[in-house]
């Protein structure tokens, strides 16, 4: 089975919402995380949940 839908954040550079940085930096552990403002959050999510967003 596949799934065709969108993913939930970008998955290239190109793909960033204008004035996004593809490469961010975690506000809980300082981790690079790659994927914009949206890639940051999944990572707070699956990673920090206990902190919540920042």
């Amino acid at each position: 089975m596949t799934d065709d839908r969108p993913h939930p954040h970008p998955l290239r550079p190109q793909d960033l919402e204008p004035g996004d940085h593809w490469a961010r930096t975690c506000p809980h552990c300082h981790t690079v995380i790659q994927g914009g403002r949206a890639g940051v959050a999944a990572h707070i999510t699956v990673v920090h949940p206990e902190e919540g967003p920042a």
